[in-house]
């Protein structure tokens, strides 16, 4: 494969692909234009294109052939530097009440769950993303000291984590509900009665 070096920046491009990154990087034109993301509000239940990409995913990983996907970043690590910087932003983040900087707007399955609260609850007055020490809560009834988290497929890989989260809100006197997106996408009726009566009115 044949290399070509960007006149702008001088990184390295193959033959096909230099044409496109100097439109976009490095033209007011291309840095302009924002391609819309295919998969924005899409699920594996909901799409057959995210399942097949998360069953090839979930094949990989179990195969050990992660690098096939995640090559630029597998294995990587933060240089201590970067990691004080972090440190130093989050605290700095939860000292002037925004929390948690990484997220900023609730996930699809959040929101579902709020949509859900707005139509189905008794009692609605609940607080998102409520902060109690280095955590957060998904749907907080603080007056009642009870919780709902909304796990994703992402809570697969961070049991341990989400045991020690639950130890520590226990500790604190709060009754935690884990609901999982799935079973809730699949079987919303159900989990609307379990979670109303856990809740109460």
């Amino acid at each position: 494969m044949v290399s070509k070096r960007c006149p702008h920046c001088f990184r390295l491009f193959c033959e096909k692909g230099i044409g496109t990154h100097i439109w976009r990087k490095h033209t007011e034109e291309g840095r302009a234009h924002r391609f819309p993301a295919w998969n924005k509000g899409l699920t594996k239940e909901s799409d057959k294109r995210m399942k097949s990409i998360s069953d090839a995913m979930k094949l990989a990983h179990k195969e050990g052939r992660a690098k096939v996907y995640f090559p630029s970043w597998l294995g990587r690590r933060h240089k201590p530097e970067t990691i004080v910087k972090l440190s130093k932003a989050m605290r700095k983040a939860i000292a002037e009440g925004r929390g948690n900087i990484w997220k900023g707007t609730p996930s699809y399955p959040e929101k579902f769950f709020m949509k859900v609260i707005e139509n189905e609850f008794k009692d609605k007055a609940y607080k998102f993303n409520l902060r109690q020490g280095r955590y957060k809560i998904d749907f907080a009834w603080v007056d009642k000291m009870k919780c709902i988290e909304i796990d994703g497929e992402q809570h697969n890989f961070s049991k341990q984590k989400d045991e020690e989260r639950d130890e520590f809100l226990g500790s604190k006197g709060w009754n935690i509900l884990r609901i999982k997106w799935i079973d809730l996408f699949n079987n919303t009726k159900k989990w609307i009665r379990i979670a109303n009566k856990f809740v109460g009115k």
